[in-house]
């Protein structure tokens, strides 16, 4: 005959194993979502360089959207997503961005966002990350790899970077429609400022 004190132990031990699986199950789920970081615009800067024969040109655009989620100790569930309004290109000379934005460069009418999203994120000897991933200008795809750093103070963190770009992938101009040589290969560097949550 079974007694009552076996019978009372059964459901408590299931009880237990039943907490136990879910605890290890919600740790394992928590684990594998990395920090979702809200970039702060006003603070943060997208910007280039192009060399020309007398001095390099500096831009920016004024406008873009940022999906990240980054934990450094969870590369593998992290990933950077970013759309860049074309349109909000700035240049300190204004003929320079009249023609930065024309048809046969940018063709902001036709293509008004360019986008950058991450397939992997590593992290180099030197203590840096690199994000591999793809460009995409006027549906002109092409991959990239973004080396940056970035300093973490409590629930902020500030990364900046760059990228090597050729403007020939992705149908941007020549040398030959415009009134100064401009280089091929382009810098894009950047400075974001983001909060954790």
């Amino acid at each position: 005959m079974t007694s009552n004190k076996y019978l009372r132990l059964v459901p408590l031990r299931l009880g237990l194993s039943v907490f136990l699986a879910w605890a290890i199950f919600l740790g394992f789920t928590h684990k594998a979502i990395a920090d979702e970081w809200h970039v702060d615009k006003s603070r943060s800067k997208l910007g280039f360089t192009i060399s020309t024969p007398s001095a390099p040109i500096d831009g920016f655009f004024e406008d873009f959207d940022a999906s990240i989620t980054f934990d450094p100790d969870d590369l593998a569930q992290s990933m950077i997503d970013i759309i860049i309004h074309t349109s909000t290109l700035r240049l300190e000379n204004t003929q320079h961005q009249s023609m930065a934005l024309s048809k046969e460069w940018l063709d902001t009418l036709g293509f008004p966002t360019a986008h950058f999203k991450s397939t992997s994120i590593g992290k180099t000897d030197n203590g840096a990350f690199i994000a591999t991933g793809f460009v995409t200008i006027k549906k002109m795809r092409h991959p990239i790899e973004i080396q940056f750093s970035v300093v973490f103070q409590d629930a902020y963190a500030h990364a900046k970077g760059t990228a090597n770009l050729l403007r020939s992938n992705f149908g941007i101009g020549s040398a030959e429609n415009t009134n100064i040589p401009v280089a091929d290969a382009f810098v894009v560097n950047f400075g974001i400022h983001a909060n954790k949550g």
